[in-house]
């Protein structure tokens, strides 16, 4: 698990990449929105488990939903991240 240190740092981070970054990607996701999900994921200091009582991958009839597909998967990489499965670096999005 992340010290408060690296936690606050990683939010700092990623609201700086967020400024720095294009608003949607070449497929249409809207990154913001991913890193508002993983800043979520990290404040709360959510677990995997978490991610999925919040983040639905696909919508209420189990239909598949590629935009809350996208959102669970930033907040899967968030939870990941916590664990130290990533580095930060990792997980950014590019930037202009």
């Amino acid at each position: 698990m992340r010290t408060q240190e690296e936690r606050e740092n990683a939010i700092d981070r990623l609201e700086e990449n967020k400024i720095k970054c294009r608003r949607y990607s070449m497929f249409g996701n809207d990154c913001h929105a991913g890193i508002d999900a993983m800043i979520k994921v990290i404040e709360n200091e959510m677990n995997e488990n978490d991610v999925y009582d919040n983040y639905p991958s696909c919508d209420a009839n189990g239909n598949d939903c590629p935009a809350s597909h996208y959102l669970w998967q930033c907040a899967l990489i968030a939870s990941e991240w916590l664990k130290g499965d990533h580095e930060l670096k990792d997980i950014l999005y590019p930037e202009r």
